[in-house]
């Protein structure tokens, strides 16, 4: 092999462990933050506490309404703007997957119950929206907005996330929990 050439795969050699050890570094930040998000969240593997609430039409839901069901729940609140750039994401996984699992949105400042009618209106939201408060957030230790549980069919919790969920995040936490 030419002195050239030698180089040349010298340079490719050095930018691919530059590059892997790019990626490893990304993936480790991110798992870092995901974990640091969802620290103070309830654990893998509790059961949903109970909790009764009210949707925007006045119809009473419970935890023993979803018991049986795989459910996603999404606590928002309508002052948050990650919860409304992620609200078009969840209406398109949820028009995929209708009924199971079950999609329900907690929108956790319940005292602007206008302000959350006219987001559901404007936002398309087609899935219940729970009109929630103070309470259930200490409840489900909620820290930060967005956040969402993942459950499975015996009530209990299979994951968690806090912030951004994007299209690809959705469907595999969804996947997963069909198994």
């Amino acid at each position: 092999m030419s002195k050239p050439q030698e180089k040349k795969l010298a340079w490719y050699k050095s930018r691919w462990v530059r590059r892997t050890g790019e990626i490893a570094l990304f993936l480790a930040l991110f798992q870092g933050i995901l974990y640091w998000q969802t620290r103070n969240l309830l654990d893998s593997g509790q059961k949903v506490p109970e909790f009764q609430l009210s949707d925007l039409d006045g119809n009473v839901v419970s935890s023993a309404h979803l018991k049986g069901k795989r459910v996603i729940l999404h606590f928002w609140a309508s002052w948050c703007s990650v919860c409304k750039t992620n609200i078009p994401v969840f209406t398109s996984m949820h028009s995929l997957y209708q009924h199971d699992p079950l999609f329900i949105s907690i929108a956790i400042d319940g005292d602007r119950t206008e302000i959350i009618r006219k987001m559901r209106r404007e936002k398309g939201i087609s899935y219940p929206v729970l009109v929630g408060n103070g309470e259930i957030a200490r409840l489900f230790r909620i820290s930060a907005y967005p956040t969402t549980y993942f459950i499975d069919a015996q009530g209990r919790i299979r994951s968690q996330d806090s912030g951004f969920l994007s299209p690809l995040g959705l469907w595999y936490k969804t996947w997963k929990l069909r198994f």
